[in-house]
């Protein structure tokens, strides 16, 4: 989330390494390493995870990621339904809407951006610069407007933290 996926890959993998059966932290290590820039692993690791999850929520979103990076925007779909309302989070919503602007599904992306935001994702960096999965959608004045929008809590929420760490 720092803009930094490079550094993050290897510990993303070490996770992998510690924890072998499928799971959540697979379906997120895989979408990290992908951001480093090594698709196929990450899309590997994502199929694995599906596999492994068949059948579940986690098992959907592992799929419809997978399918993201590899550019079947179809297989995508056909997963996509069982994630509308069950992922409850910010995170979450932030990584369906990244797969969504992969496959070039841009409004259930900003669908997915607007669910992120109200969930309380207001990483204004990471919206505007950091996520190269997102860069499809930076040109959209939607977009913008949904990135401008979270710029001033994330101001502030920076200049809490900046209180907090002086006392």
């Amino acid at each position: 989330l720092q803009g930094r996926p490079a550094e993050a890959a290897p510990f993303a993998r070490r996770a992998i390494a510690m924890a072998p059966a499928p799971s959540m932290l697979h379906i997120l290590a895989g979408w990290q390493i992908d951001a480093a820039g090594c698709r196929d692993e990450g899309a590997e690791i994502l199929r694995l995870a599906a596999d492994g999850l068949s059948g579940t929520v986690l098992g959907s979103w592992a799929a419809f990621h997978a399918c993201a990076l590899l550019g079947d925007g179809d297989g995508a779909a056909a997963h996509g339904a069982a994630l509308d309302g069950a992922l409850r989070n910010e995170f979450a919503a932030i990584m369906v809407a990244e797969a969504s602007a992969l496959i070039g599904r841009r409004d259930d992306a900003m669908r997915w951006v607007r669910t992120a935001i109200q969930f309380g994702f207001v990483n204004y960096p990471f919206l505007s610069e950091y996520s190269t999965h997102l860069a499809p959608l930076r040109r959209d004045p939607e977009f913008q407007s949904l990135v401008r929008s979270v710029q001033a809590r994330w101001l502030g929420v920076t200049a809490w933290e900046r209180t907090q760490l002086s006392r």
